[in-house]
């Protein structure tokens, strides 16, 4: 009963803060265009590409794919075309001249920043009694900054990058961290001018996750369930949680950023595919990647209805005032194999009172899933599952050299499998400016404790995003350990991008 009477209260006060959103958007809401990188060289609306930023449409997805060109583009829709770094006619006597490529007019730079009210409790349990119960009210002013620069190089050469400013709290001081988040430059159509083959170097979001966009999601949470799973604890996953990149932390589940190379290409206007080659598990004491093995992927996806990916029939949705809208429906599948070798993460157990130490190693750890991408007018329910294989191998404490893996332990090593898996729905609800997602998630975890296993992660988050013009935008979030309810977070937000 105190669980249910806890929810109730906790959904009233989210309800009276969606009516004071939605009310503040309704009276600031009037025609206004965002001034992005990519809006001012077209001079068009944020809306073009976006449902509510930083969510693609499926016109931006198409954009994207191209090298941030518009699908047909002309030079008519080009309203601040870049500047030629040499006379076209080098290009017909190359390679006896230098191609000349191209650089913006002005720099293609853009300021995207998050401001939050959170509000969370979180609690420890040990023994069936609650340990801890630890209830927080925060302003996190700002919750993240990120310089974003993106544009084209010419023409079958772009370039996306991203520099984030974040916060935290370490022993009572604010720590301010300025970071590389994305790097890269593509290659696209280079060549015959054809779309089933392109390339892009960097620090990048690979195209193997590309239908569960982290970078680009609507909501506030992370989809943990694929990136922030740790399966690198013997006796197999325990942790799950924080999101985040790719590898570090002990453990790893699928890449929302990595290092590597990404080819990737769209065949006969339908099919999607990409492969790529990435670092692991790092990084070292003195590398990028902590051994010299790198982990590979493959994917495919095929596309039915709706705009193709590489926006060959945009015409049809040309002008359309609702250019979110479609009947489609895409399905992929893929595949990730990851080298860990000679990586070891130690461990501290307190075994009645004395502390004992371990290594594990996860030299082979492979990732099989499947994921799809329903549009239908105004609803979009996407998700994926992913089936995880660790071969975790133990090691004691070296005897001879105390902090080093030794002896190797054959009867606690072996082949952990976790099961996860999202589904979302997102829709526009009535009005282009206010938009709901709705999202659940869970993860199997092979783990055991006194011959019992482990309860799975279950989490669900409800979210509302209301533009207050097609730059600014305020968020309302609320997210909820489906096993524990007194496990949660609650966000009101509000973003701005120019």
């Amino acid at each position: 009963m105190s669980r249910t009477i806890g929810s109730l209260s906790r959904c009233s006060m989210a309800g009276a803060a969606l009516f004071s959103l939605a009310a503040l958007a309704i009276l600031c809401a009037t025609p206004a265009n965002a001034i992005p990188a990519f809006a001012r060289k077209y001079e068009t609306s944020c809306q073009t590409c976006h449902v509510a930023y930083p969510k693609l449409n499926t016109f931006g997805q198409a954009f994207r794919l191209l090298g941030y060109r518009m699908p047909g583009e002309t030079e008519g829709q080009v309203k601040r075309p870049d500047v030629a770094l040499g006379a076209a006619s080098y290009k017909r006597v190359w390679p006896d001249a230098v191609w000349p490529g191209a650089i913006p007019q002005n720099l293609p730079l853009s300021l995207v920043a998050n401001f939050q009210v959170q509000n969370s409790s979180q609690i420890e349990i040990e023994d069936g009694e609650v340990h801890r119960d630890t209830v927080n009210n925060d302003m996190i002013f700002p919750s993240e900054v990120a310089l974003v620069v993106a544009g084209t190089a010419g023409e079958h050469v772009s370039y996306f990058g991203e520099i984030g400013f974040e916060q935290s709290v370490e022993a009572g001081m604010i720590e301010q961290e300025v970071g590389v988040e994305h790097i890269d430059i593509r290659f696209i159509r280079p060549i015959r001018n054809s779309m089933a083959f392109n390339v892009k170097i960097g620090s990048f979001q690979p195209e193997l996750v590309s239908g569960f966009d982290h970078a680009r999601r609507l909501t506030v949470a992370n989809y943990d369930s694929m990136f922030g799973v740790s399966p690198i604890q013997s006796g197999g996953t325990e942790i799950v949680g924080g999101g985040g990149h790719h590898g570090g932390g002990g453990g790893i589940s699928l890449p929302a950023v990595g290092r590597g190379i990404d080819l990737y290409g769209v065949v006969s206007h339908r099919f999607t595919w990409a492969a790529g080659i990435l670092n692991g598990i790092g990084p070292g004491d003195a590398t990028f990647d902590a051994n010299s093995g790198k982990d590979t992927y493959v994917k495919g996806a095929y596309k039915w209805g709706g705009l193709a990916p590489d926006g060959s029939n945009a015409a049809v949705y040309a002008g359309s005032p609702k250019n979110w809208r479609e009947k489609s429906v895409q399905v992929g599948v893929f595949y990730y194999r990851g080298d860990g070798k000679d990586i070891f993460f130690r461990e501290e157990h307190d075994e009645l009172g004395v502390i004992e130490v371990i290594f594990v190693e996860d030299p082979d750890y492979t990732r099989t899933g499947l994921d799809f991408n329903w549009y239908f007018k105004d609803l979009n329910i996407f998700g994926a599952y992913v089936s995880g294989d660790d071969d975790l191998r133990i090691y004691a404490d070296s005897v001879t050299e105390p902090g080093e893996p030794g002896v190797f332990d054959p009867d606690e090593s072996g082949t952990y499998t976790y099961k996860s898996w999202f589904v979302e729905a997102d829709m526009v609800l009535g009005m282009p400016w206010l938009h709901g997602a709705v999202r659940y998630e869970t993860v199997d975890l092979p783990r055991a404790e006194d011959g019992l296993k482990v309860q799975a992660y279950e989490r669900a988050t409800l979210s509302m995003t209301a533009l207050v013009r097609a730059n600014v935008k305020g968020v309302m979030e609320y997210t909820e350990d489906l096993n524990e309810s007194r496990n949660y977070q609650f966000w009101l937000g509000a973003g701005i991008a120019f």
